[in-house]
């Protein structure tokens, strides 16, 4: 059975942040109207709860992976050779 949270997961995974943005305003408009009415219940708190807590994983390993690929661009441009003159005029002469 899909959760009405599967869709905000879904788009956080594949990366569509902005969708994910929507669809979790949404679902937290259509929580916080059950909250005004006084008719939520627990599990629906406990299953925001949930959200919350692993799109902040998510969110601190997406941060991760982007942090060590720009260290990883920032070694290899630190420790890149210049190109020799003879490596130039071969690939001029291409």
């Amino acid at each position: 059975m899909q959760s009405r949270t599967d869709p905000v997961r879904l788009a956080v995974v594949s990366g569509e942040f902005e969708k994910a943005l929507r669809l979790f305003s949404a679902y937290a408009e259509e929580l916080a109207g059950e909250i005004r009415s006084g008719s939520v219940a627990e599990s629906r708190l406990l299953e925001m709860r949930d959200l919350v807590e692993w799109a902040r994983c998510a969110a601190l390993a997406a941060r991760a992976r982007a942090q060590n690929c720009l260290n990883t661009i920032h070694v290899a441009q630190t420790y890149e050779q210049p190109d020799s003159p003879a490596e130039a005029r071969i690939r001029a002469d291409l």
